[in-house]
């Protein structure tokens, strides 16, 4: 999601939802500790090997195209989609 010029978040306030924002690359961009970000990876990995850590891809569907993208969006909007839908590329 780009980042939006403008967030009404009065709406949100009379519901009382939040809005959390998360960036990957936070510490690269920043250049905070970079050297932590290759020990969590190979932490997560070792986590991944083991089992610990399982993936939550439920679909997977091959080719970044128009098809693939609308076979995505409709499982999507089926309210039926448990887990990741991924589209490799």
């Amino acid at each position: 999601m780009d980042d939006p010029e403008s967030l009404d978040i009065v709406s949100f306030k009379r519901k009382a939802l939040s809005v959390h924002w998360q960036l990957m690359f936070t510490k690269s961009l920043s250049n905070y500790r970079l050297e932590s970000q290759g020990q969590i990876l190979n932490e997560m990995a070792k986590l991944i090997d083991s089992g610990k850590v399982k993936t939550t891809v439920n679909t997977l569907i091959k080719g970044m195209t128009a098809a693939s993208i609308r076979e995505a969006h409709k499982i999507q909007e089926s309210g039926k989609a448990l887990g990741k839908t991924v589209i490799e590329f």
